[in-house]
């Protein structure tokens, strides 16, 4: 009798028990729907996660390396880039791809910050602190589509480049091209996409950087 009151009662829920004890079988055919902050985006073949998903726990991916001093920008002629009136000069011996990169950040300098700017629209009015980055790596030529920040934690290959080095903690992002750092934080608070040659903590993030940069 009950045996018989669990199946009814089972039955009632939507579900069967099979032959494995204790595992329940679906009654009903599974089918996606999405839902605003809940469920992920599909577009054209690309799963993107909703903002609200819990973000990459670092000790998941074997590994990283850890950022452990600021991050401050010093000039050296020929290999860093030089910054003056807000706009930035890749070294002449800068690859290709860098050089992109600066010119990427300096279109970003006159947008304001943003919510999700630069992920929907890629060409955006406002940029955020992970639409900012990727739009530069895309620009440059060295990423496809858009990133939120946790999904940094995957990008490229670990540890710093010797030309651009992305900085990703659970909710923050930002890079370094050529040296100098392009934030939409600290310094200043919270602002749009800027060049910012003023040193804040790197502690707290781990670093990745695009191969072969």
């Amino acid at each position: 009798m009950k045996v018989l009151s669990l199946f009814l009662l089972f039955a009632m829920a939507g579900t069967v028990l099979t032959s494995c004890v204790g595992q329940l079988k679906p009654w009903k055919p599974m089918a996606f729907q999405f839902n605003s902050g809940t469920r992920a985006l599909l577009r054209n073949g690309v799963a993107y996660a909703p903002r609200s998903a819990p973000a990459p726990v670092l000790t998941s991916y074997g590994g990283q390396v850890k950022a452990r001093k600021p991050v401050a920008f010093q000039f050296n002629f020929g290999t860093t880039a030089y910054l003056r009136g807000g706009v930035a000069y890749a070294p002449r011996s800068a690859p290709s791809a860098v050089k992109r990169a600066i010119e990427a950040g300096n279109r970003l300098q006159n947008k304001p910050y943003k919510y999700g700017g630069g992920h929907s629209v890629l060409h955006d009015t406002g940029y955020d602190c992970s639409g900012a980055v990727s739009y530069v790596l895309r620009e440059a030529g060295v990423l496809k589509g858009q990133m939120p920040s946790r999904g940094f934690f995957n990008y490229g290959k670990r540890g710093e480049g010797d030309w651009i080095t992305i900085y990703v903690r659970k909710s923050h992002v930002f890079m370094t091209v050529a040296g100098l750092r392009l934030d939409t934080g600290w310094g200043g608070g919270r602002t749009g996409p800027r060049w910012k040659p003023m040193p804040r903590p790197g502690k707290g993030h781990v670093m990745r950087h695009p191969p072969g940069y």
